[in-house]
């Protein structure tokens, strides 16, 4: 309410009015004194009557607005995310205005890893204005989630330095609530493997740096040869010579990848070379055939034995002996 007092003199009883107009308007008895005044500018006209007539006096009742607005939240919460955080404009209470929305010259989404503060600003339009500080605060604390192949099992098809196994490639997978940056591998996708088994590590890396990691197994498996075939063997000599005609046997052997044979031979007859060894002749006696196969994982042999004997009684030299004749 603004007070303020009028009075008048003359002759007889006199009497006032007021009329109100402007930012305010109204009208009444009085002078008007302890009116409430809108905010602005209101013209006042105090009229005095009395059996004369009357005289009136104008002034001007100025009101302004020097109340800033009041947040309606004391202290604003920080905001957070992981990956993205977004702030929303806060509002205030203010005595002309009403409802006032801040606003601020910082940006409202955040989306590197960081603190930040937004300074918002409530104005009531009167030049009157509150600010406000708010934390924002970007923090990604999941770590990714990877997820390994199968353990895997292979079989040996190579050499590396004499070393038998095999090249493995593999793939993993991961997700991440902000997003993967890379997955690497200990040995490496592609890589020579020797025969036994090898713990892989899967690595996964996410964009703001926070890491996880799997574990998986590949395994290479060989099989050395085995070999099968004929068992010991016995043959006569030929009657052309002391040793046999060409002998004949099956030796095979299974295993990973190829296999190559070697032999050699000792006792009665002797020798070596590429192969098993079947269809050659050998010396009356018994000879020992030691038959090698050699894959990738290595070598295995089988031993037999081929024995020779002599089957035929001496040929004479003249097939009939002419008679010897003499005198005494």
């Amino acid at each position: 309410p603004v007070s303020y007092s009028a009075s008048a003199t003359g002759t007889g009883t006199v009497a006032l009015s007021y009329t109100m107009s402007g930012a305010t308007t109204g009208s009444g008895s009085g002078d008007g004194g302890g009116t409430v005044f809108n905010k602005g500018f209101t013209t006042v006209t105090v009229t005095a009557t009395n059996i004369c007539g009357s005289t009136s006096k104008t002034f001007t009742v100025i009101v302004t607005d020097n109340v800033a607005p009041v947040p309606n939240v004391l202290t604003l919460p920080t905001v957070t995310g992981e990956c993205t955080a977004s702030a929303t404009a806060p509002t205030a209470t203010d005595n002309c205005a009403g409802t006032v929305t801040a606003t601020t010259a910082d940006p409202t989404t955040y989306t590197a890893q960081g603190n930040y503060t937004i300074t918002w600003t409530y104005n009531d339009g009167n030049g009157n204005t509150t600010t406000q500080l708010q934390t924002v605060i970007v923090k990604d604390v999941t770590p990714p989630v990877p997820t390994c192949p199968a353990s895997i099992t292979t079989t040996a098809n190579t050499t590396v330095g004499n070393v038998a196994g095999s090249n493995v490639t593999y793939t993993a997978t991961a997700t991440d609530n902000c997003g993967v940056q890379s997955i690497t591998y200990s040995p490496a996708s592609g890589s020579f493997f020797p025969v036994g088994t090898t713990v892989v590590t899967t690595t996964v890396v996410d964009v703001n740096g926070l890491t996880a990691t799997c574990t998986f197994t590949v395994t290479v498996d060989c099989v050395l040869p085995v070999i099968s075939g004929t068992a010991d063997l016995t043959a006569n000599t030929t009657a052309a010579n002391c040793s046999s005609a060409p002998i004949s046997y099956t030796i095979s052997a299974i295993g990973t990848g190829a296999i190559t044979y070697n032999y050699s031979l000792s006792g009665a007859t002797t020798g070596s070379g590429s192969g098993t060894g079947t269809g050659l002749t050998f010396n009356k006696g018994d000879t020992t055939v030691t038959v090698t196969a050699t894959n990738i994982g290595g070598s295995t042999s089988k031993t037999l034995k081929v024995t020779v004997t002599e089957n035929g009684a001496p040929v004479p030299n003249i097939l009939t002996l002419h008679t010897e004749t003499g005198e005494v």
